[in-house]
């Protein structure tokens, strides 16, 4: 995944890669929102490419119909009961900050986010 991410900030925002064609159109332009974010951020540093990416993105694809068989299994297991439990965690931020997505939470540092993801 990284190497993608690499590929997307180091080419034009509208350059969508092989890898990447596989998202849905709304992760390709969170994909392309987050890259833009980070240019922005960095234009006035002399930056590797690995120091970039230390501003994570947890980006979701969600499946819906396995969502919703454990909400008919367990009425508390919600897709929204699921992004509040990530937009809690230390360190998350919504993404894109004017209009949060329900698929895409940054966070401030990758070992929050491994925190997150339990590794």
């Amino acid at each position: 995944m990284a190497s993608i991410l690499k590929k997307i900030f180091n080419k034009s925002n509208k350059t969508m890669t092989e890898e990447t064609s596989k998202f849905s159109k709304d992760s390709q332009n969170i994909l392309r929102a987050w890259a833009k974010n980070l240019r922005e951020k960095y234009k006035k540093e002399e930056y590797s490419s690995d120091e970039v990416f230390k501003d994570p993105l947890f980006l979701i694809e969600w499946d819906d119909a396995g969502i919703n068989a454990r909400t008919n299994i367990n009425p508390a297991d919600t897709k929204m009961a699921l992004i509040n439990l990530i937009r809690g965690q230390a360190g998350c931020s919504p993404f894109p900050q004017q209009a949060p997505s329900d698929c895409a939470f940054a966070f401030d540092n990758r070992q929050n986010l491994l925190l997150m993801v339990g590794q």
